[in-house]
C-alpha cells in the first residue's frame, strides 16, 4: 500500500517522537538482534526481491532499523504475502538498483510526512549508508557467482 491510500483511509502511522537509539541504524538482517526496542529491519530492496530475483539469502539483506509502525507505513512490508501480486510484478520488474532507490525514496517520505521531529538531512545520510551496504550486497553476491562459474567450468 502506498503512503498517500494509508493517508487518505486514516491508516498512516504519526509520531512525534525523535529517533530511537539505533533507529535508521543499516545492518545486514542477521546481524540485527530484536530487543524489544520497537524498531523492525526494513530490507531495501525487500526481502522477497533479493531472494526471488538476486538469490541473496535473506539473512544477508541490507536493512535499516525503522520504528515498527513506520515500517508498516512503507510500499514493501507484507508485499511477498501474495496479496498484491500487480505490485510485485511492477516493484520486481526494476533492477535492485532501482529498487533499493525507491524504497530509500518510499522511506524518506514516509519519514517526512509521520515524524515532523526528525531530521531529513540525517534520514538522507543514513540511506546514503543504507545504499552503499545494498550495493556492497549485491556485488559480493555477484562475484561469488563469478568465481563459482570459473570454479565449475574448471571441473
Amino acid at each position: 500500500m502506498n503512503i498517500l491510500t494509508q493517508k487518505n483511509s486514516g491508516s498512516l502511522y504519526y509520531s512525534d517522537l525523535p529517533l530511537l537509539d539505533n533507529e535508521l541504524k543499516t545492518v545486514l538482517y542477521d546481524s540485527y538482534k530484536v530487543s524489544g526496542d520497537n524498531l523492525a529491519v526494513h530490507h531495501m530492496p525487500s526481502a522477497h526481491s533479493i531472494v526471488n530475483i538476486d538469490k541473496i539469502p535473506r539473512g544477508d539483506g541490507a536493512c535499516s532499523c525503522v520504528m515498527t509502525e513506520t515500517h508498516y507505513n512503507t510500499f514493501t512490508c507484507g508485499m511477498g504475502t501474495g496479496n498484491r501480486p500487480d505490485d510485485v510484478a511492477l516493484y520486481e520488474a526494476l533492477s535492485n538498483e532501482d529498487r533499493t532507490l525507491f524504497d530509500e525514496y518510499d522511506l524518506m517520505e514516509n519519514y517526512r510526512e509521520t515524524r515532523p521531529n526528525v531530521s531529513m538531512d540525517e534520514v538522507e545520510e543514513r540511506m546514503q549508508e543504507e545504499y552503499r551496504l545494498s550495493m556492497d550486497v549485491k556485488e559480493q553476491k555477484q562475484e561469488s557467482q563469478s568465481e563459482q562459474i570459473k570454479e565449475d567450468g574448471c571441473k
